[in-house]
């Protein structure tokens, strides 16, 4: 029961750092942007071409990881998405435009570095540490208390700074915080500039610990998204416990029906979230009145 718990926790730290960038980007463009898992792989990528291939240091090798995650945000909205918000597009146009950029962009990674899965050496293989029961190696350590740490920043960020009150502001009313001179195309590029380190770091993490394959980022991404509807949309913790609730009922239901079951039972948590309760456990319920 503790290994499953030890899983469940380490899988919740990537769908977490996954899920609050996917939640910040839907709360300000209202659109499910299926690059998300893109910006995934490119940091696995990134780090691979920079640590594996070139052999940069570590302290040299993370950043511009993080920062090939944030160019791939930053090309995509000035090439894409940015496009069709001037022209109106709707939000099933910018979805299905997500779409197709997704498989193009991933079939570009295939034609580059193949289909084969892809390692970066990061030290000698030893036996997990022992802590309080549970066995972790110290990649999957590192991978907790980044994503701790990366979503710490990231909700002080957006509740405590003034560049967290303009986004909130614009996710809230567009039209209002455009009118008070907010500029929405500066918002837009700092929210793809978050969520892509958020991604990114999501990406180099699971690359370190189970290797790098180009289609990789969309499990996380799907999953991800089932955690902002289980946690709430509101919370960067309420994402993280909407996680970790998953990633328990995932681990649970593998261990009881076999692990070929464990997406099943994400998405059958989805439909009940949906069906009972679809501001997730911290979000609150809308408020109805009569005309």
């Amino acid at each position: 029961m503790l290994q499953i718990l030890t899983n469940s926790l380490l899988a919740a730290s990537i769908y977490a750092l996954v899920g609050v960038g996917f939640g910040l980007t839907y709360q300000v463009t209202r659109c499910l942007n299926f690059t998300h898992g893109v910006l995934i792989t490119t940091g696995a990528y990134g780090l691979y071409v920079f640590k594996g291939v070139l052999g940069y240091p570590w302290l040299l090798s993370l950043p511009l990881a993080l920062g090939t995650s944030i160019i791939m945000s930053l090309a995509l909205y000035v090439s894409v998405f940015g496009p069709l918000r001037r022209l109106g597009a709707s939000p099933l146009g910018m979805l299905l435009a997500s779409l197709g950029a997704y498989v193009v962009l991933q079939n570009m990674i295939s034609m580059v570095f193949g289909d084969r899965i892809q390692t970066v050496y990061t030290g000698p293989v030893t036996q997990g540490l022992c802590l309080l029961g549970m066995r972790l190696t110290s990649v999957q350590i590192s991978t907790i208390l980044a994503s701790v740490l990366c979503i710490t920043i990231s909700d002080l960020l957006l509740r405590a700074s003034r560049v967290g009150t303009m986004m909130r502001a614009y996710a809230n009313n567009s039209t209002y915080a455009e009118i008070v001179g907010i500029s929405s195309t500066r918002i837009l590029l700092m929210v793809s500039g978050l969520s892509s380190v958020l991604a990114g770091v999501a990406g180099i993490a699971m690359g370190m610990d189970i290797g790098i394959t180009p289609a990789m980022g969309m499990q996380p991404f799907m999953m991800g998204v089932v955690a902002v509807v289980v946690g709430g949309n509101r919370h960067a913790w309420g994402i993280a416990l909407g996680a970790l609730l998953l990633t328990v009922a995932q681990n649970l239901g593998g261990w009881i029906l076999g692990s070929q079951w464990q997406n099943v039972v994400a998405f059958l948590v989805l439909v009940l979230f949906l069906v009972f309760r679809p501001q997730g456990f911290l979000g609150r319920p809308l408020w109805k009145g009569s005309v």
